[in-house]
């Protein structure tokens, strides 16, 4: 048996903890299934670092672990974030000198982000 901890906080976009992989008598592969977390929150790509132990029983086995004993995962996000005018119809007169737009998203997001609302020239007409 070999384990597999990590060292990154948990419970956010993996479950942390211990996995054990067993290899039967022959076989020269094993494997470990990590939780990954899915969450509605438009995020940023995040790791973590998996790090192979060899228990004392093993070890004592003769089995070591290579020059290969970390794994870095990446999760990729798959939550976007929709912007939109809220409302899409306003009226101002002249005299206010300023029209505030006003814009939602519709999920939260982990980091700062900045959008461009941008006039079209030639869009004002008389009614």
């Amino acid at each position: 048996m070999s384990f597999l901890t990590f060292f990154s906080a948990a419970g956010q976009d993996y479950t942390g903890g211990s996995y054990t992989a067993t290899f039967l008598a022959g076989q020269t592969t094993a494997s470990v299934s990590v939780p990954i977390i899915n969450d509605t929150t438009a995020e940023l790509t995040e790791d973590f670092t998996a790090v192979l132990t060899i228990p004392a029983t093993a070890a004592s086995q003769g089995i070591t672990k290579g020059a290969a004993a970390t794994a870095t995962i990446n999760i990729t996000d798959e939550d976007t974030v929709e912007v939109v005018f809220n409302p899409t119809q306003y009226s101002v007169n002249e005299g206010d000198g300023v029209v505030t737009l006003t814009l939602n998203a519709d999920k939260p997001a982990s980091f700062e982000y900045t959008v461009e609302v941008l006039t079209q020239d030639g869009t004002a007409t008389g009614k």
